[in-house]
């Protein structure tokens, strides 16, 4: 699957390839560069998820935190911000007219699911990083959260809704 990285105002094509043994094989590119990386082992700790890459014979522990398309990543004492678009996502938001990670304050499902919980209601004042609402897919729930501080302008979804990948679910002002 490709996917494309926004790191610094930069972007980067990630093209990711699961390994028959388990973990991931990852090509990064960017204009004139080229990079490999292997996923060794990524497992849940607390709020971040720590993920362990090789990358030729280095080897870097990520904390990353957030949900899609917009996360945290914490690596070698740094903290970076990172957008994240899939191949697909990209895709559908161009039909549309826009890009998934255009709209400021506007949470959107990182993949395709069912609304089991929303734990604003509009005209809530919440803080970045406040949890919002979850949607279940693939039988695992994940807690969607504020993108920024701000007050709930519309929520675009009800308890029980089927979402679409990059549908909306909640703006903030």
């Amino acid at each position: 699957m490709r996917y494309f990285v926004n790191l610094d105002g930069e972007e980067h094509v990630v093209d990711v390839t699961e390994l028959p043994g388990g973990g991931y094989e990852l090509s990064l590119s960017k204009t004139g560069e080229e990079a490999a990386a292997r996923v060794v082992e990524a497992q849940v700790a607390g709020r971040g998820e720590l993920t362990t890459v090789t990358v030729g014979s280095k080897i870097v522990d990520l904390v990353v935190d957030g949900s899609l398309p917009k996360l945290e990543v914490f690596a070698s004492g740094k903290r970076a911000s990172v957008v994240v678009e899939s191949a697909r996502t990209r895709a559908a938001a161009s039909m549309r007219g826009g890009s998934a990670a255009s709209d400021e304050g506007v949470i959107t499902s990182p993949m395709p699911g069912k609304v089991v919980k929303i734990l604003v209601k509009e005209g809530d004042s919440v803080n970045a990083g406040a949890p919002i609402i979850v949607v279940e897919a693939m039988k695992m729930e994940n807690e969607l959260t504020a993108t920024k501080t701000g007050v709930v302008q519309k929520i675009y979804v009800g308890l029980g809704d089927t979402v679409e990948g990059g549908a909306r679910l909640v703006a903030l002002s």
